[in-house]
Formats: structure tokens, sequence, C-alpha cells
């Protein structure tokens, strides 16, 4: 697919170029027969002024992976600058250097005893003005085929993120009401019915119901708010404490200043429940789980870390099984591209640390744009269990 669609590019540079030569000829065929009273074939005048001007269909490709390339995109404007610059310039001079050959191979030459170097000159000169056109031309090109490609990614983006979105809502209530949770929640409730403590029995279900009902009220929204996210959060790990009871310790240090920072929905609760089931459930003792929330430059750095057994050696994240995790990096990779980053890591003095980078962005900032200001001072709100 790829490679027929630069066949058809090419066909149509070649056409356009083609094209280009074709008017130029028509009219040197008149001028010499018209105007000179030169007998010049048609023909002639075809090859004479066809052939020059396939230098600019052989420079277009050049002049478009200046303008549209992905890789010319992150140039700074200077080298961008200079690039095109020497690119007209070199493709002018080559023109300008082909063209008195095939003249004088096809008898159009109208320079009478004019030298070589004298005719490139003459025909540099002559011919810039339409040089400048025929740039402008293909920059212009080059500048809507670039504006169609990010239209068509923004669209398939956003097409992406509508059925990520669904995938996530789906994701999040199963694994809510997977079995191990929705019978472990409702085990700790009939637990504490047994025991007496009907209102501890209470209370979970309630907690249930209301997380629940949070994924539900987002059902049209691709992101969230931190401080959303975290409210969710705290419904969850209220349950975990429950079921729990002193076993669990959670630890909440979120700079205010970005709680009105969006987040994909859902971001943060595979993390977490993924360190309360293979960090917390497999100790002893008690376990502290602590979430963090910061602003870097323009990046939002979100951290999840608890001092379970942690990762096996040799652990490698893209290489994990895990569904939730596989989902986090697929949901970035979607919201973000490149700009966003997923490590899950062994913490020397024991436990696990999983941190998210993404752009930081609130809903006043448009899409994905990143807003890069000075971050201010971390101020810490902690929230003991």
């Amino acid at each position: 697919m790829q490679s027929h669609s630069r066949a058809r590019s090419g066909w149509i540079v070649f056409a356009a170029w083609t094209a280009a030569g074709i008017v130029s000829a028509v009219e040197t065929y008149f001028y010499c027969n018209e105007f000179k009273g030169m007998r010049v074939s048609l023909a002639a005048c075809f090859v004479g002024r066809v052939l020059p001007w396939y230098v600019w269909a052989l420079a277009t490709p050049l002049i478009l992976r200046l303008t549209a390339g992905e890789r010319t995109a992150s140039w700074p404007k200077w080298r961008l600058v200079l690039a095109h610059t020497l690119l007209f310039f070199g493709t002018c001079l080559a023109f300008s250097l082909f063209y008195p050959v095939v003249d004088v191979w096809m008898k159009l030459a109208m320079g009478g005893t004019l030298t070589y170097g004298q005719r490139v000159l003459r025909s540099l000169i002559g011919w810039v003005s339409a040089f400048v056109f025929a740039y402008g031309i293909v920059l212009f090109a080059g500048a809507t085929m670039s504006a169609n490609q990010r239209k068509r990614e923004s669209e398939r983006r956003e097409a992406a993120l509508a059925t990520e979105l669904v995938r996530a809502q789906l994701s999040a209530l199963k694994s809510q009401l997977q079995p191990h949770f929705l019978f472990n929640t409702l085990n700790t409730a009939v637990a504490f019915v047994r025991q007496g403590d009907v209102k501890t029995a209470e209370r979970t279900l309630l907690l249930l119901s209301d997380m629940l009902r949070d994924v539900l009220r987002q059902v049209d929204s691709t992101d969230v708010t931190v401080r959303e996210e975290v409210q969710m959060l705290k419904r969850y790990l209220e349950i975990q404490e429950l079921r729990f009871a002193d076993r669990l310790r959670v630890t909440w240090t979120i700079d205010p200043q970005v709680l009105e920072a969006r987040v994909p929905l859902l971001l943060l609760q595979p993390v977490v429940e993924n360190a309360v089931r293979h960090g917390i459930a497999r100790r002893a003792s008690a376990g502290m789980l602590e979430i963090r929330a910061r602003r870097e430059g323009d990046q939002l750095v979100l951290d999840v870390r608890d001092d379970g057994p942690g990762p096996p050696e040799g652990f490698v994240l893209c290489a994990c099984p895990g569904l939730g995790l596989r989902n986090i990096r697929e949901r970035l990779e979607q919201h973000y591209g490149g700009q966003a980053e997923f490590r899950l890591e062994r913490v020397e003095s024991g436990g696990t640390l999983a941190s998210i980078s993404l752009p930081f962005h609130t809903e006043h900032d448009s899409g994905t744009k990143r807003v890069a200001q000075p971050a201010g001072p971390v101020s810490a709100e902690h929230v003991a269990a």
C-alpha cells in the first residue's frame, strides 16, 4: 500500500512538471515561429522545454520532505529556512546549467554567439520569477499536504480515543466487578455483618456503589481532572482499607497546583490495584501505599509506590502480560503519542515504584497543549489511613 502511494505520488509530480514544460514549449513555439521568424518544430520545442523542468520534478520530493516531513517538523526555524534557501538556489542553478545544453541541442538557442557561461547566467536571470513561483507552488502543496495529514491524524486519534474510552470503561467495570474483587468486597461486608458490625458492612457496600456510579457518571468523558481521579481512588482504597484493616496505610502527596490538570479517565486505578494485589497483599505485616502527584516543568508526574516484595528480577514492563498495565501503556500512547512515559521499577529500599509522566494541561488548554510555566513549590497534602 505504501509503495503504491509513493508510485502514485511520483506520477503526479511527473505529470505536473510535464504540464509546466508543455506550456513553456507552446510559448516557445509561437515565439520562435511568429515573432523571431525561426523555423522550429513543435517536437523540438517540446523536448527542449520539457526536459529542463524535470530538474524540478527531481527536486520536488526534497522540497516536500522539508515542508511536510516528520523529521524536519522538529527543526528550528533558522535551520529550515537555510535548508529551503540552499535547495531553492541549488535547483535554480541545476535548471540553468541544463537549460542551455538542451537549448543548443534542439537548436532553440537564441543567444547568438553567447558563451555557455553567459547562457547560464541569462537563463538564471530570465527564469528567476518562474523559479520563485514554482518553488512557492511546491511549498504551498507541501503545507497543504502537511495540514491534511495532521487533520487525518487528529481524526484518527479522536476515533481511537472514542474506542479506547469504551474499552477503558468496560475494562474498569470488568476489573471492579471481576470475581476476586466483587466477591472479596461482598465477603468483607458479610464478615462485618456476622461480627455485628453492620455500619462497616453498610459502608463497604455504599463505597462500592459510589465507585461504580463515579465510573458511569464519566461515560462521555475521555479525561478527568486530577481532583476527580483522586476522589475515585479514595473510594477504591477505602474499600481496600476495610478489607485489610490495619494492614494497609495510605499516604497521599498531592500538589495543589495539579488538581485541575487533566488525565485520562481511570488512569491510576489499575496501577493502585496492581500495587495492592502484588505489594500489600503479599506482606504478612502492615504495608504502606503512597500516591503522589506533582508538576515538573511542562510534565505532570504521577507516582504510586508500595513497600511490598517488588517486581521479580529481570522484570520488563513492556513484556508484562497483565491486562491493566498493558492498557495503561496503550491509553497513554493513544492520548499523547511519544510525549508520555510509564515506568515500573524496583525501589532499592524495598517495594515497587510505578511512575507516569505526561504533558501537563488543563481544561482551558487546547487538546494536548503543553503549558510551559515554571512549577511552583510543592505543597503536599497528607491523608493517612
